[in-house]
């Protein structure tokens, strides 16, 4: 009896299984794709030629939001700002993976086109309103972009060398450290023409790939996977939720905190649902909460990072923008380390474990650097965190995958949905702290009595770089450093806490599943109609005829 796609959706899952043997009442089917693909040499060429733009872009313009923010008046808003761009990945997630079902080529195309929007929003920004648009935008279209490429690398590999692939597309932010910098260095302070550089550039690069999956799709029809029907009113759940925790106040947040138990049971009555807790047990339970405490802890740390390193040093922005991507280098060598160690060991558990420990120590080391500011501890303070955090995105995102093979989009838009649910909550608790900390600490620490003191503290608080206008000798100057020093040892304080929990979600949750060779997923269908499904071999849907 062949079971068609769609049925084996709901099937329970072994991420690592041997072949079944065939037994009277029980039939067995293989779920392949045997048509002939676009080349795969051009097709990866695109590929890594889109990730290497992508990173570019990233890593530059992250540092003109500081300055965009603050351009505008609102350098406290900043927090918000991230907050609110969070909720946009997360709530994007589901729509991304529903668009990149129902063809790769018209997602990438979409997401060119809204990137380039966004951007350019962003360089014409006169008030925040319209840098907020600008920002959701390019945050609508990160997401989507992260989506698709996890499908198409899916597509592309096996089980075992996805994370070889992962961390070969990483590979760019290596060579972009040194280019970034420059970049940053020729633009700052003037980043509206960076935004517009870039809004004219994404599109252009992400052509060639977008070309080479839409001609796929319209030569050999769409792809074997049908679309995700949207949860519309989960959707709107999640995104009402998130955006009360963003509003701050007591009220909105307990409000969100009666809204998730209904979003909770929204999501077990629907047949597919934003958030398919059915999925979230064992190994994807694991990644999910692993993803979401390990983003609320970096973006509790890292939201106000860049002010912080630019007011408490004085480092050109070249210099400042070396050592943002210290983490950033240290992420993606450890990333291509940790595609090699799963490749050879074919285990996850324990390298997703020591990375999440050596990530926890980088915090801690964090919370001392920032009192002393030598610059030899602020750089190991970054990289510490970046090798263990490379190592336990790459074991954490397959862990996921292997728990649930033939259900690829899903399971990679939930760990990603979570983890950026994560993003809001550390990015929303750095806001608040910054927010309630920083006026008392300027106070206490820039004098000024009167109207006088208080109109100069206040644009102090709103704009870093009216601080930059003071060298460091003057006692405006040194006491914005102390307080900002204090106010960051709050957020990294609170960084350490929230740090501890996810070695210890991975001890209880993850298995210790060993990695095939194969990406099919072929369905049993027993005499009592129990389905089971189960990994092994299979024709990749992107492929040629020389496979590696």
């Amino acid at each position: 009896m062949t079971i068609p796609d769609s049925a084996s959706g709901d099937a329970p899952l072994r991420g690592d299984a041997s072949p079944s043997s065939s037994s009277s009442g029980s039939s067995h089917a293989s779920v392949k794709d045997e048509r002939p693909m676009v080349p795969r040499r051009a097709l990866v060429v695109a590929l890594v030629l889109a990730t290497y733009v992508y990173s570019l872009e990233t890593m530059v313009t992250m540092q003109y939001t500081s300055y965009a923010a603050s351009a505008v008046g609102h350098h406290d808003q900043l927090g918000t700002l991230a907050s609110a761009s969070a909720v946009v990945l997360a709530v994007g997630k589901p729509l991304s993976a529903s668009i990149a079902a129902s063809g790769r080529g018209r997602a990438l195309c979409f997401i060119a086109v809204t990137y380039s929007l966004g951007l350019a929003l962003s360089a014409t920004a006169r008030n925040m309103p319209t840098l907020f648009a600008g920002q959701m935008l390019y945050a609508a279209a990160s997401s989507g972009f992260q989506i698709v490429l996890q499908v198409v690398i899916a597509d592309l590999s096996s089980l075992r060398r996805r994370g070889v692939w992962n961390g070969m597309l990483a590979a760019p932010y290596l060579v972009n450290l040194v280019v970034a910098g420059e970049v940053v260095q020729r633009t700052l302070p003037n980043w509206r023409v960076g935004y517009g550089m870039f809004a004219v550039i994404v599109p252009l690069t992400f052509a060639p790939f977008t070309y080479l999956l839409y001609k796929e799709e319209k030569q050999h029809g769409p792809v074997a996977q049908p679309p995700l029907n949207l949860d519309y009113k989960g959707l709107g759940l999640l995104t009402l939720t998130l955006s009360l925790f963003i509003l701050g106040s007591w009220g909105a947040t307990v409000f969100a905190c009666h809204l998730i138990p209904i979003l909770f049971l929204h999501s077990l009555r629907t047949p597919n649902p934003a958030i398919p807790v059915r999925l979230l047990h064992g190994a994807i339970l694991g990644s999910a909460l692993i993803g979401a405490l390990d983003f609320a802890s970096f973006y509790l740390g890292w939201t106000y990072l860049y002010p912080f390193i630019t007011v408490t040093t004085e480092w050109t922005p070249r210099a400042v923008s070396y050592f943002i991507y210290t983490n950033t280098l240290s992420l993606t060598a450890a990333g291509l380390a940790a595609g090699a160690i799963l490749y050879a060991t074919r285990r996850v558990k324990w390298p997703l474990f020591w990375g999440l420990v050596f990530r926890l120590g980088g915090v801690i080391l964090m919370y001392i650097a920032r009192a002393s500011g030598t610059t030899p501890l602020l750089i190991v303070s970054q990289a510490l965190p970046g090798l263990g955090g490379g190592l336990a995105n790459v074991a954490s995102s397959i862990s996921a995958q292997a728990a649930a093979p033939d259900r690829i989009g899903e399971v990679s838009a939930m760990t990603l949905l979570l983890a950026e649910v994560g993003n809001v909550a550390g990015a929303g608790a750095a806001t608040r702290i910054w927010k309630r900390y920083l006026p008392a600490e300027l106070e206490r620490h820039v004098s000024g009595n009167g109207t006088a003191g208080e109109e100069l503290r206040r644009e102090l608080f709103k704009s870093f770089e009216k601080i930059m206008e003071y060298p460091m000798s003057d006692p405006v100057r040194a006491g914005s450093v102390a307080a900002y020093r204090a106010v960051m040892g709050r957020l990294v304080g609170c960084s350490v806490i929230v740090s501890l929990f996810p070695p210890l979600v991975c001890y209880l949750l993850t298995d210790d599943v060993h990695l095939a060779d194969d990406v099919q997923v072929d369905v049993e269908v027993e005499a009592d109609g129990h389905v089971e499904a189960a990994a092994h071999e299979r024709t990749p849907l992107l492929h040629s005829e020389h496979q590696d």
